[in-house]
């Protein structure tokens, strides 16, 4: 069964033997040549590496055990067939999880892109499956995925049993979302668990090679960073591209000229220094340019080589769109042909319906601070942490860490407080200790530090204040509390220190996340919320997995969420919001209107920072009508990139610069003039009272039947807006004239 059906994408020239692409390498390449037919000379695939869970050891190739989170760059991973895999790359993230049982044998937990090494039942057949791929084959063809099973390496290549392939049945079952740990090997990338299974690392090793069959003109330059990954992409150029020859350009080496494939190391051909080295390629010399690890295409050394040349196809691979300095990908690329979202807020399979829950819940609390951090600098996509201990290592900031321990937490019996820096750790302990709690600072230079982490452990320590020790790779599943005082930036650690407290523990019921959070200005910090990819606001003690669909729903439908909102307003706003533009709803009182009208106001950017009432249809997604002239749209594609479009006309945003001041100047341009100054906020109708005609289209097409005192026209055309656009370009109905709103 291929969940990729072969007719659709098919090579031009035969591979080599021995490869044979999956499902999804095949869906990426027939995504390429297409987006090449349209024109699309630019673009970019993000895919994951597939990844386990921490605490997974591996054999390492002098047969000593290592677990994933340990694995470093150059170690060396024994393979099956008795000779090492050499890890080129590492791969960390949070994933959705799965615990994969096999029939005898040791489990073990995977994130959904981790690719399973199989065999049929009956026969030495080989073949490679993602986790969610395996469990759509059980979907589609229960049969086939029912004779695939795991596999355990020959002992006798270790001079131990004289055995054949074992094989064994296994399940997958949901795990939750957790952190992962990968890395991406040289060779056929299979290694072994530390019970001898079979194992395969993922990645997209092969797509510049079988991209190469979109064009007709079969040249290619790889580029790439490091010497393991250099090593790496000539190894893979060898075994796709036998017949093309195969050059290096790097330090001292220098590519021939007629070579067909030239993998080059970004550091030797983009430095300042490298110009003339640069100049010997002809900018047409190549058909396609190949940016591995494109999230870092942006930077300068890479940039020198790219407007350097000018290949039929640029193409981009990463993990991660995301970069910690927010500048866009779009800065380079064209869109997005392919991608798999390692970030998926998708937390379903938490649960086991036979075993019960796997991790435990965790309910979010945020505490306000007076405390203002809006002048602490930034440094490397954090705060500097030198000015952001001046300015939260204060008493009143530390006698509200030991308040919400008395007021909330006073029946946690784990408790673990996340500090910026060792003298922070050391004040909120003196605190604590002068309020009569027992408690103690561990940190990495703490004396009697592994004894007293044991105590932790076993219970004999209550309340721990730490840094950065027990971030990550720690496992306290007696953990029922965390406080984190220490604001971030960085999604990663944040959601890393929340992971401390996901681990379950008899009588442990869930773990309260207490986010501290301060005055911050123009800094964009991590909250319990924004971890997980959702709008900022109090859980008030609530499950986040529970309420998250919440949030989203309030996203799609275009809800304003003030930071100041918690979940239970966010649950009103979200049901009335529904019912109104559903028509589900009669409203006959005036306390109803006025939740209405306030749920579906205007959101703040735009009150702020526009001359015209854009309506928020969702996060990513702004429209106004232009009456009687059409609509006019911003929105936001894969790539992060804003674009405005007015009837037949497209125009992309540069990066900088305020959105909706940027799009109030492509309407002035292009709208009539008679048209924008009509819908304008500062319009001499919009704060005049509602009109009879307001009135009577709100009754028809909302079911509102009394309205707030005072409702100005402005208001009233607003709430119109949105409901007949959200018709527009959501509703199933047929396409209404909005200007009617007016």
């Amino acid at each position: 069964m291929d969940l990729f059906p072969e007719d659709k994408w098919q090579p031009k020239f035969p591979l080599p033997p021995g490869i044979v692409l999956r499902p999804y390498q095949r869906e990426w390449n027939h995504n390429i040549e297409q987006a090449f037919k349209r024109g699309v000379k630019r673009q970019l695939v993000v895919a994951p590496t597939g990844c386990h869970a921490a605490g997974q050891q591996v054999i390492m190739f002098d047969y000593s055990l290592k677990k994933v989170e340990d694995i470093e760059v150059g170690d060396r991973l024994m393979g099956p067939d008795g000779t090492p895999r050499n890890v080129l790359q590492l791969c960390r993230g949070t994933d959705d999880m799965y615990k994969i049982t096999p029939a005898r044998g040791k489990s073990f937990v995977v994130n959904k892109d981790h690719v399973l090494a199989l065999m049929f039942e009956k026969q030495d057949v080989r073949c490679n499956y993602t986790v969610e791929n395996y469990l759509k084959l059980l979907d589609y063809n229960p049969y086939v995925g029912n004779k695939l099973k795991l596999f355990y390496s020959n002992y006798k290549n270790f001079g131990r049993y004289n055995k054949e392939w074992r094989k064994r049945k296994f399940t997958v079952s949901p795990f939750g979302r957790d952190f992962f740990f990968g890395f991406r090997l040289d060779g056929d990338h299979l290694y072994l668990l530390d019970d001898f299974l079979v194992t395969h690392n993922s990645g997209k090793g092969g797509l510049p090679y079988t991209a190469l069959q979109t064009i007709n003109k079969p040249t290619l330059l790889y580029l790439t960073y490091t010497e393991e990954l250099v090593d790496q992409a000539l190894e893979n150029g060898a075994r796709y591209l036998p017949d093309l020859k195969i050059g290096l350009e790097k330090a001292e080496h220098y590519a021939d000229d007629d070579c067909d494939l030239v993998v080059c190391c970004v550091p030797t051909l983009g430095r300042k220094t490298s110009a003339s080295r640069l100049e010997r390629f002809h900018p047409e010399r190549f058909s396609i340019v190949y940016a591995d690890e494109a999230h870092l295409a942006v930077s300068d050394t890479t940039r020198r080589i790219l407007s350097h040349f000018k290949p039929d196809l640029l193409l981009g691979a990463t993990a991660t769109i995301k970069r910690s300095d927010e500048v866009p990908l779009a800065n380079i690329f064209d869109e997005v042909v392919f991608e798999r979202d390692l970030l998926s807020l998708t937390m379903e399979g938490k649960y086991d319906f036979f075993t019960g829950p796997y991790l435990s819940d965790l309910c979010g609390y945020r505490i306000l601070t007076r405390t203002d951090i809006s002048s602490v600098a930034s440094r490397a996509g954090d705060f500097n942490q030198n000015e952001l201990a001046d300015a939260i290592n204060i008493p009143e900031r530390n006698q509200k860490i030991v308040d919400v321990i008395e007021n909330h937490a006073q029946d946690r019996k784990c408790i673990l407080i996340f500090c910026v820096d060792k003298n922070h750790a050391n004040e909120v302990n003196n605190t604590l200790q002068l309020r009569g709690h027992s408690s103690e600072v561990i940190l990495g230079d703490t004396k009697g530090r592994e004894e007293k982490t044991e105590k932790f452990r076993n219970g004999e320590i209550r309340i721990v204040c730490s840094v950065s020790v027990f971030s990550f790779g720690f496992d306290n599943p007696r953990i029922d509390a965390l406080i984190l005082a220490s604001p971030t930036k960085s999604e990663l650690l944040f959601t890393q220190r929340i992971g401390r407290g996901t681990r379950l523990f008899p009588g442990k019921d869930n773990c309260a996340v207490f986010d501290l959070v301060d005055v911050c200005g123009q800094h964009q910090v991590v909250d319990i919320a924004s971890a997980f990819g959702l709008r900022s606001v109090d859980f008030l003690g609530t499950a986040i997995d529970e309420k998250a669909p919440v949030l989203k729903k309030a996203e799609e439908l275009g809800i304003e969420v003030k930071k100041e909102s918690d979940i239970e307003e966010v649950e009103k706003k979200v049901e009335l919001v529904q019912n109104v533009l559903s028509g589900e709803i009669e409203v006959n009182t005036k306390a109803v209107a006025i939740d209405i009208f306030d749920a579906m106001s205007m959101p703040e950017e735009v009150e702020h920072s526009s001359l015209f009432p854009w309506v928020h249809l969702n996060d990513k997604h702004y429209a106004i009508s232009m009456m009687k002239d059409g609509v006019a749209e911003i929105s936001q594609d894969s790539l992060g990139r804003w674009m405005f479009t007015y009837n037949n006309l497209t125009i992309l945003k540069s990066t900088g610069g305020n959105l909706f001041k940027w799009a109030d100047n492509l309407v002035k341009n292009h709208a009539p003039r008679l048209t924008w100054m009509a819908r304008a906020k500062s319009s001499s109708w919009y704060k005049k009272p509602m009109s009879n005609a307001q009135r009577d289209m709100l009754k028809k097409f909302s079911h509102i039947n009394v309205f707030p005192d005072n409702l100005s026209m402005g208001s009233a055309s607003y709430l119109l807006d949105r409901l007949l656009l959200h018709k527009r370009f959501y509703g199933k109905q047929k396409k209404l004239d909005s200007g009617a709103a007016f």
